[in-house]
């Protein structure tokens, strides 16, 4: 989940291997690929934005396992408009 904001109750975007924001390249060297649309990346607020990775498809009693977060930084891009 991308949040502005760690705290923030409601994400920004959800991405999932289901639908095809999250490739799974490398499992053992942890390679993975995520991808955003269109519509996505224009909900995305200018600056720094955090998200997490978990790992759901396991045992359901056990729940999701938290595996890491990180940040990335939103600009404006340089060759083209955007509304």
């Amino acid at each position: 989940m991308i949040r502005n904001e760690r705290e923030d109750e409601i994400p920004l975007v959800e991405l999932s291997t289901l639908q095809g924001g999250v490739t799974v390249l490398d499992g053992p060297n942890g390679r993975m690929q995520f991808k955003l649309v269109d519509d996505e990346t224009l909900i995305l607020p200018l600056g720094r934005v955090k998200f997490d990775v978990e790992r759901t498809d396991f045992d359901p009693i056990q729940g999701p396992i938290w595996l890491f977060e990180a940040s990335f930084l939103v600009k404006r891009p340089i060759t083209r408009d955007t509304p």
